[in-house]
């Protein structure tokens, strides 16, 4: 996958202190110049903990024998990684200043670790598994860029097979490595011709690895400190500056993960002691949520909490798994709740600081330091950390020793719901193996499938997040001769269209029905007063040519030679939003007169109240812009 740039790639190495340093070109320490670390844009690195670390031991011990792991990562070793773009996860590890290689997620294989020549060189010594052996007529080509030939081979791991990264030896040394393109029976039939190994990289024989003292990250915080405290002042300066434009509540949207945590406390040394907002989706992990009344006692805040219920699973029934390209859960478990806060405890306009940052996509990066969303009205957004890469907000963090969730301990590198359609499989296979519910999720999603005629491998291959996968996707498991069932064709929301059709008198429209026309009567006062007729029918009094809806679905124009096109459309699209109301809360939000309400888990109306002003409708909908998934 192509390179995403998103900023400068601010992460630089003093290799004389053994530091990383951003931004400086000197050490703020001894004075030295700092090189930049050739890694990968968008360049987002962030600390590796405890579970990372674990992690790429397990693996590399797997691939490449017991003691390999410990022998790339010591003890003592600082490492930080950086997520590299590809079909799901991969991250770049990096120690002493040297990207030593890529833990990466195959969406078919799993975890894997390719290495480099920097990280080869630290397995060379315990490395016992893995090992394609090359006789020395294959070293010269190898080493100016050739593939290794099966007729080189010399002896080879059995265990090995197509696809898997292997090291090469020559003479007893590991010269070089790439990925097999054979399997080790098939490298040493006799006769056999052709690449055994893709090589992607070759040590040179004078590189050597140097044993460096590893500093600690406190080390790496003091020094830093110039860089964070320069960051700290601009965003203290941003914050105060968004502050004396707000007219109304000042708050933060504080989600349970580290940007929130960082956009709290910065918030806060600016001066401002603002609301803390949580929105609890329902499907948050036990911990974010153990996590947000921890800091809010950090703090000395109050803690406000807008609890979606069972808002996702009621919603669950209507448009099936949320996708990447199917998102309506946000919508519903976050921007419903926050809707009704801001209308009734934030008197309907709210300054809100979040912690969104343009390293982590192109749309947060587009989207800028200030914006408003258009589906929660009256909420400002503002982002004091907006051009911070991770490594900026965790060493503010440490620095200020805040009380950051527990799950980047356990590998992952962001903290969200548990069943979130935009994580990585990589992250889902760690979830999975910390926290039962999500295989109670996967036990669902199974089920879903099957019930579809879709095979288990929607779920086991990640597929179920997209309505439809994209191709590169299906390309990946093709390779492995993985055929996947399609569902039969595409949908974008919820609202047939309107295709009117007028009879012998030139009055009646047909519309498509029937309905439940007293859950939907009352709703269309929403558009105009109206009046109920001896057959059930409601007459939309004030609509441009006196429009009537009939329980089967008709329409009767009264007056067909004034315009009515406008009305008909936001008349489906009502009929739509009051009939298969799932219960997000955000029309009520819109609705000025307070005639709008939730009970049930749907939408009511009070038609007194209603001011026929049609402002709930002004705004998205997740009936209207998703709709079933399959």
């Amino acid at each position: 996958m192509g390179s995403v740039y998103l900023g400068k790639i601010h992460l630089r190495w003093c290799h004389s202190c053994n530091l990383p340093i951003l931004e400086e070109k000197e050490c703020p320490v001894c004075g030295a110049p700092t090189m930049p670390v050739e890694i990968t844009p968008p360049g987002d690195a962030r600390p590796a903990f405890s579970g990372d670390i674990e992690l790429i031991r397990r693996i590399v011990n797997s691939q490449f024998g017991e003691g390999t792991g410990r022998s790339l990562l010591p003890d003592d070793a600082l490492v930080i990684m950086n997520r590299a773009p590809d079909l799901d996860r991969m991250d770049e590890v990096i120690a002493d200043g040297e990207v030593l290689g890529s833990l990466r997620y195959d969406i078919v294989r799993g975890f894997e670790f390719l290495p480099r020549a920097a990280g080869a060189l630290r397995l060379s010594k315990t490395a016992s598994k893995g090992i394609v052996n090359m006789d020395e007529g294959a070293y010269g080509p190898v080493i100016k860029g050739a593939s290794a030939l099966a007729v080189g081979v010399l002896s080879a791991d059995p265990e090995i097979k197509s696809g898997q990264q292997v090291l090469l030896k020559c003479c007893g040394r590991i010269f070089a490595g790439g990925r097999a393109k054979m399997d080790a029976s098939e490298m040493l039939e006799g006769g056999a011709r052709g690449s055994a190994v893709k090589v992607r990289w070759t040590i040179p024989e004078d590189m050597r690895r140097e044993v460096r003292k590893q500093p600690g990250w406190g080390d790496v915080v003091t020094a830093n400190k110039v860089v964070i405290d320069r960051r700290v002042k601009e965003a203290i300066s941003f914050v105060k500056e968004q502050t004396e434009k707000c007219r109304g509540t000042v708050a933060v949207s504080y989600s349970g993960g580290k940007d929130s945590l960082a956009t709290l406390s910065l918030v806060l040394e600016a001066g401002i002691k603002p609301e803390m907002f949580f929105i609890n989706t329902g499907i948050e992990l036990p911990e974010t949520v153990e996590n947000a009344e921890l800091v809010s006692r950090h703090f000395s805040l109050l803690l406000k909490i807008a609890d979606a219920g069972n808002a996702f699973w009621r919603a669950l029934e209507y448009f099936g798994p949320p996708g990447k390209d199917h998102r309506w859960c946000c919508k519903t478990c976050k921007l419903g709740p926050t809707v009704q806060a801001i209308k009734s405890d934030f008197d309907g306009e709210l300054l809100s600081f979040i912690g969104q940052r343009g390293y982590e996509s192109k749309q947060r990066k587009n989207k800028g330091e200030t914006w408003e969303n258009p589906w929660t009205p009256g909420q400002h957004g503002a982002s004091p950390i907006q051009h911070w890469t991770a490594l900026h907000v965790w060493l503010y963090i440490f620095d200020r020793k805040l009380p950051y969730n527990i799950w980047y301990e356990r590998g992952m590198e962001r903290v969200g719901c548990f069943l979130c359609p935009t994580m990585d499989l990589g992250e889902a296979e760690i979830l999975r193996e910390e926290y039962p519910e999500y295989r109670k999720w996967e036990d669902y999603l199974k089920d879903y499938f099957e019930k579809r005629g879709l095979g288990d491998e929607w779920v086991r291959y990640g597929l179920w997040r997209w309505k439809r996968p994209p191709e590169s996707i299906l390309k990946r498991l093709e390779e492995e001769g993985i055929s996947i069932s399609l569902p039969a064709g595409k949908r974008k929301g919820n609202v047939r269209k309107l295709a009117p059709t007028r009879d012998k008198s030139g009055t009646l429209l047909a519309f498509g029905g029937p309905f439940d026309m007293e859950t939907v009567a009352p709703f269309l006062n929403i558009l105009s007063p109206t009046s109920r007729g001896g057959d059930g029918s409601v007459l939309l009094e004030k609509s441009a040519a006196c429009l009537t809806l009939h329980p089967d679905g008709s329409i009767t124009v009264k007056d067909p030679e004034k315009p009515y096109k406008k009305d008909l459309r936001l008349l489906e699209e009502l009929i739509y939003r009051a009939s298969e109301c799932v219960g997000c809360g955000i029309c009520p939000g819109r609705c000025p007169t307070g005639a709008l309400d939730m009970a049930g888990g749907r939408i009511t109306i009070d038609v007194e109240k209603c001011a026929h002003c049609s402002l709930c409708l002004e705004g998205p909908c997740p009936v209207v812009d998703f709709g079933h998934r399959l």
